[in-house]
């Protein structure tokens, strides 16, 4: 071993040569540097080229040939400049390094171009340039900066050598435009019906530091990456020992390069753009093109169930067709369904993603943008319908969903705002603090799918929501049915459940604490349900008897804490209760016999509907629990859509003005309100020290009588048992009157004033109807995946915990679309997991079992997986 030669290479770099590590090294030449690895040369750019300087840097570290700490000493960067330059590379490559014409320029200093050139070539400074034309003197540099003129040293001279610009060079890339003509628009475009689909860039800053490389470099023979002058495509870097390193300063080649103009592209053929022009086309018509792996293509399985969920054609119903432009109902409804499914949960959000390929997935050359949406979601709420939609889908999952209706689950839910107009506040559980924002109270099914939505701006009361908003809302969707409606502690109130028995409604919620529990003996163990996933409890029952309270089932569940859980429901005995209660209020009040005659035949109905629930079988026990306990699903749902479809994201901070009279909670009476709680428990505190201490000197009494001869003779020491005595005392009395000042000013002052007196807010609340409207979309989405969630039962063994998660993949999976006569063939990609595609496989066939068909179009739709390529 000791005879063995030492193979390993050091100092391979020459002596004219600069060391960035014991294998990496370069030399300058002629301009020219010249980066080598070993003995190999590995890259070739213009040494003034800070640009290339700066990729090369990039490559070295990300080939593993060098450390981001040596090529930052060895090329003059900073270690957080060059953080950044990496990462820019990363997301798109050398283009990203190269800094983006500003936009929105002011024309008068376009104007002044070429004067500011033609001094600055006569000899004149940027200062005095900027003087002769009245500008600034950043401006000033800048457009030289831009125009590519060199700048000059104290000297005169300039400060570096540079290349001469190709003469087409220095003309401006103009971004070219679309529009949706409408029906009356002009040849200028200029009319409101068109529609812009500018392609939108995003601009990358940079260090004041760095200059503009957006300059004509020159092709060198033999280099690993060509330099581009518009950078608009990153050059790959090619093997270094398949690169030979430049002979000699002869081998620079001036060979220009054609610039690259930025486009859009385009939403319509030009003779559909002629159409549009003149009012011929309603909105874009679907044209599905063959292509190849396009992204995204899963999401044709929730478009298939479109048609069964019925969103397009009550859309049809309350907004009939928007005004004549490419963009119509049906493209706008198809897009932010498929937004929803591949989880773009925000407008702005798009621009990440090719609006050709997302535009193959609706049948359009390409997605609308930002702007376009945003406009489209304007128009239709402008309508102001949102409402009547949203409606009219509760009723068909009424409908849909019958056997789920005779459980509801009532919960509020905030939607925090973080916005500039001081809107009302209310307690957030999930934040446990005070926010601004608005409550929305979701109704849901048995089963946890959603029914409606409804808001209350005011942040009112659990009470008169129910009463006046809520419940008139769920009769509006379910009709007559008998329902049970199911809430928290928020609603434990004598008031709501008079108004629910009213209603005709019947009730469960907790039981609000305190209360004394039943005694041990009376729980039972039982199972339910009678399924395959059973759950042991131990409850006993007795009744809910009150003063002023409606008689109510009690229902206790023993906690795993020893504790009990009260559940209170409404059953046989409350409603003969009630109907005992009308009979009576109908015999003691002194009314005409006319008048009586008339109530009696309302009071008869009620009778003869407590006769029917009578005889009908009540539920027992342990289902009530089982449905008291299943709150949850509504809370999971919250936790759910709040990850995936960004339920609480506000898609507008705009406010409306609101009702200047309306009554709202006084905030002055709140504040006095806690400051009484505070003193209360200050009080509480005090008196419960003084009879600990009270109870402490009695007991020493009893046992020592010198004890008290010792503190007769105390001299006010603070020490002893008597002073501390004695001193809280005198701290009661202060704390009594304290309190007793508090609860006198709490008295006189209102509870509740008119919003337009209230200091702390404006009288102002949010803008909804774009809010309902995106909410509507999110719930067909939801509902859709739903469905699809359903096929893969007995497709896939874990379903319940990963049936969401592989729908998720099989919406974003690639595949093939192909187009036979009137059927449109997707061919999706295999997933990553074999379990994963055989499920696909499975959801696919379920799918062309249903016959689906494109909504409004006579496509029919055929879904298949591609077999995975032998050896892979």
């Amino acid at each position: 071993m000791d005879t063995n030669l030492n193979l390993d290479w050091t100092g391979v770099c020459p002596h004219d040569g600069v060391d960035i590590n014991q294998k990496v090294w370069y030399r300058d030449l002629y301009q020219q540097r010249a980066v080598f690895v070993d003995n190999s040369p590995f890259y070739v750019f213009d040494r003034n080229d800070q640009l290339q300087s700066q990729f090369c840097a990039v490559q070295l570290v990300e080939a593993g040939l060098a450390t981001a700490k040596d090529v930052c000493k060895a090329f003059g960067i900073a270690s957080r400049t060059f953080s950044r330059i990496r990462k820019l590379v990363s997301e798109g490559g050398i283009a990203a390094l190269v800094k983006q014409p500003r936009k929105g320029r002011r024309t008068s200093t376009e104007k002044q171009i070429p004067a500011i050139v033609r001094l600055y070539n006569d000899g004149k400074s940027s200062h005095e340039v900027a003087r002769l034309l009245g500008i600034s003197v950043s401006t000033v540099l800048r457009v030289l900066r831009d125009q590519g003129v060199p700048r000059r040293g104290n000297n005169g001279q300039p400060l570096f050598d540079k290349p001469q610009l190709p003469d087409d060079h220095n003309s401006d890339d103009d971004e070219t435009s679309v529009d949706d003509a409408g029906a009356n628009g002009d040849a200028k475009g200029n009319n409101d019906n068109h529609e812009q689909d500018d392609h939108e860039q995003d601009n990358h800053e940079q260090d004041n530091h760095e200059q503009d490389n957006r300059e004509y470099f020159p092709l060198v023979p033999g280099s690993a990456v060509d330099s581009a002058a518009t950078a608009t495509i990153p050059t790959v870097t090619a093997p270094a020992s398949a690169t030979p390193a430049p002979s000699s300063p002869t081998a620079l080649d001036h060979e220009t390069h054609t610039p690259v103009e930025a486009t859009s592209i385009p939403y319509a053929s030009p003779l559909d753009r002629v159409f549009m022009r003149f009012g011929l086309i309603d909105e874009a018509p679907v044209q599905f093109e063959p292509a190849e792996s396009v992204s995204g293509a899963g999401a044709l399985l929730g478009l298939a169930l479109l048609e069964e969920n019925g969103l397009l054609k009550e859309a049809r119903s309350v907004y009939g067709s928007l005004r004549k432009c490419w963009y119509g109902l049906r493209p706008m409804i198809w897009t932010l369904l498929v937004m929803a499914w591949l989880r773009i949960k925000k407008p702005e959000q798009i621009k990440s993603y090719d609006p050709a390929g997302l535009g193959s997935l609706l049948g359009l050359p390409r997605t609308p943008e930002v702007k376009t949406i945003r406009r489209k979601m304007q128009e239709i709420t402008d309508q102001g319908k949102a409402a009547e939609l949203h409606r009219g889908m509760a009723k068909r999952r009424a409908e849909e969903h019958d056997g789920e209706l005779f459980r509801l689950y009532i919960d509020g839910h905030v939607r925090v705002y973080y916005g500039q107009r001081r809107i009302g506040k209310t307690h957030v559980t999930r934040l446990n603090s005070w926010q601004r924002g608005e409550t929305d109270y979701w109704v849901h099914m048995s089963e946890g799918h959603p029914l409606l939505v409804v808001r209350d701006a005011s942040n009112g009361s659990f009470t008169r929501v129910m009463r006046e908003q809520v419940l008139p809302e769920i009769r509006r969707a379910i009709g007559s049915r008998q329902v049970r409606v199911v809430f928290d502690r928020a609603g434990w109130c004598q008031e709501l459940f008079q108004v629910l028995l009213d209603e005709g409604f019947d009730f469960m919620t907790y039981r609000c604490q305190p209360y004394e529990p039943l005694d041990e003996s009376l729980l039972q163990p039982v199972t339910y349900p009678d399924g395959e996933e059973q759950v042991k409890y131990e409850l006993a029952e007795a009744s809910f008897e009150q003063e002023g309270w409606p008689p109510l089932r009690l229902i206790a569940v023993k906690r795993k804490d020893g504790g009990q859980t009260h559940i209170v429901a409404s059953g046989r005995v409350t409603w003969e209760w009630m109907a005992e209660k009308a009979k009576k209020e109908l015999a003691e009040a002194k009314l005409p016999m006319e008048e009586v005659k008339l109530q009696a035949e309302e009071v008869e109905p009620r009778a003869e509907e407590v006769e029917l629930r009578a005889e009908e079988v009540e539920p027992r026990a342990e289902a009530l629990a089982w449905g008291m306990f299943g709150r949850w699903k509504q809370e999971n749902w919250f936790k759910y859509m709040m990850k995936e479809f960004d339920l609480d994201v506000l898609l507008e901070y705009t406010t409306e003005p609101d009702d200047a009279d309306r009554e709202v909670p006084n905030p002055a009476w709140r504040k006095l309100d806690k400051e009484v709680a505070a003193a209360r428990k200050a009080l509480q505190q005090c008196r419960a020290t003084y009879a600990q201490r009270l109870l402490k000197q009695k007991q020493e009494k009893s046992k020592s009588d010198e004890k008290e001869v010792e503190e007769s003779d105390c001299q006010s020491c603070g020490k002893c048992l008597s002073c501390k005595l004695k001193s809280g005392e005198g701290e009661i009395a202060l704390l009594e009157k304290k309190y007793d000042e508090l609860l006198k000013q709490r008295r006189v002052t209102p509870q509740r004033i008119r919003l337009g007196d209230v200091s702390e807010r404006d009288a102002v609340k949010l803008s909804y109807e774009r809010k309902l409207f995106s909410d509507t979309i999110k719930l067909s989405a939801y509902e859709i995946e739903t469905r699809l969630y359903g096929l893969l039962r007995g497709m896939f063994v874990r379903r319940e915990e990963e049936g969401r998660s592989l729908l998720r993949s099989i919406f974003s999976a690639r595949g093939d679309l192909r187009v036979c006569g009137d059927v449109l063939e997707v061919h999706l990609e295999q997933l990553s997991s074999p379990r994963y595609t055989a499920a696909m496989i499975s959801l696919c066939e379920s799918v062309n079992g249903l016959k689906p068909t494109l909504d409004e179009t006579n496509l029919r739709l055929r879904f298949h997986v591609k077999p995975r390529p032998i050896g892979e």
